[in-house]
Parts: C-alpha cells; sequence; structure tokens
C-alpha cells in the first residue's frame, strides 16, 4: 500500500464512512488503502465528455487540476504524496490520451 493524499472532498468522504462504520460496528475500524482499487471519472472537455477507469493516484493527480491549471512535477508529486520519479512515470496516462 504505496502512500497517497486524497483530494480533499473524497479524504472526507471516506472519514465520514469511516465514522458511521465504528459507531455501527463498535469496536471495529475501518483502515483505508487509498491507493488500491479503481475510481471511475467523467471529464468534461470544451468539446466533449471522455470516461475512465483508473487508479487512485491517477485520478488524484487529474483531480489536483482542478485546484490549479498549472503544477511542476515536485510541486504536484508533493501534494498528493508521490516520489517525482513515480509521478512521471504515471503522468504519462494522462499525457498520451
Amino acid at each position: 500500500d504505496e502512500p497517497l493524499n486524497l483530494p480533499e472532498p473524497v479524504d472526507q468522504l471516506l472519514s465520514d464512512y469511516a465514522k458511521r462504520f465504528t459507531e455501527i460496528k463498535t469496536p471495529r475500524k475501518l483502515q483505508w488503502k487509498k491507493s488500491l482499487g479503481t475510481v471511475k471519472l467523467e471529464l468534461q472537455f470544451e468539446d466533449r465528455v471522455m470516461q475512465f477507469t483508473v487508479a487512485p493516484v491517477l485520478a488524484s493527480m487529474i483531480m489536483k487540476f482542478q485546484d490549479q491549471t498549472s503544477w511542476t512535477s515536485k510541486n504536484l508529486a508533493a501534494a498528493i504524496g508521490i516520489p517525482v520519479d513515480v509521478l512521471i512515470r504515471r503522468i504519462n496516462f494522462w499525457i498520451n490520451k
């Protein structure tokens, strides 16, 4: 399980769900493996809408562009919580789309 900083709205939803789960299933607690699984995204562009099913790290990358339109590799990697070399390797998915 690689460390990953999820976008705030997603992280808040996971926290709320885990809190409610603990209330219902005491003493059980959820521990999220944030880098595992898949995320379904719908991206809207000026001329088209595209749907993707991607890893959480790829979803986190593209969602950061809602906050600001331009990032350096170093700053984006820090915001997501991954090494720069991993970011550069993984961001090629979006560049090739």
